[in-house]
């Protein structure tokens, strides 16, 4: 611990209770220049990912209200470091998975796109049909908008009901019986 009376002047700190130190050395002392600070104990195990920015947040705004409210307020602790060193490798830990949707994105859009252009050759014949009947370009993609429109109307409808359903009944099987109390 660095005192805050220079080279020349040798100190030592001690370690003393609060209540002590006010009542006691302060009322025994009262013309003694002292430097005193808190030691704040944290627990490790209770920082995890969801809580690692805001309490490194939490230990800057501290340090930002202390400085401004006391003149000579210092701050010394290692735990903003390894909170931004946390932080650091979670980023690099969810890179990889970020790559790999990317890559999954792509062989979706890929598979959507040929999956278009495989229902558009399936499809000239109606095309065809509907034109020989008299329709024009509007009235033919208003036909398939509405097709389209009543398949998600459907599914938005049918989609979470199923979701529901079928993940209650994986609750029953062997394998998530344990998860979810039987």
């Amino acid at each position: 611990m660095n005192a805050a009376t220079g080279p020349s002047f040798r100190t030592m700190p001690f370690h003393v209770a609060e209540s002590a130190y006010f009542d006691v050395l302060g009322s025994a002392f009262v013309r003694m220049d002292t430097t005193y600070a808190w030691l704040l104990s944290i627990d490790d195990d209770r920082i995890n990912a969801s809580n690692a920015a805001e309490t490194l947040f939490d230990i800057k705004a501290l340090n930002s209200v202390l400085v401004s409210t006391v003149p000579t307020y210092r701050q010394e602790t290692n735990l903003h470091t390894s909170l931004s060193n946390y932080d650091r490798r979670l980023f690099f830990s969810k890179l990889p998975m970020f790559v790999v949707l990317i890559l999954i994105a792509f062989v979706i859009l890929y598979y959507v796109a040929t999956l278009a252009s495989l229902t558009v050759d399936e499809r000239r014949g109606e095309v065809a049909l509907l034109r020989s009947r008299g329709a024009n370009s509007p009235q033919v993609l208003t036909v398939f908008v509405l097709e389209g429109l009543t398949i998600s109307a459907i599914a938005i409808v049918v989609g979470p009901i199923l979701a529901s359903v079928s993940i209650s009944m994986l609750g029953y099987t062997p394998a998530f019986s344990d998860l979810t109390g039987g």
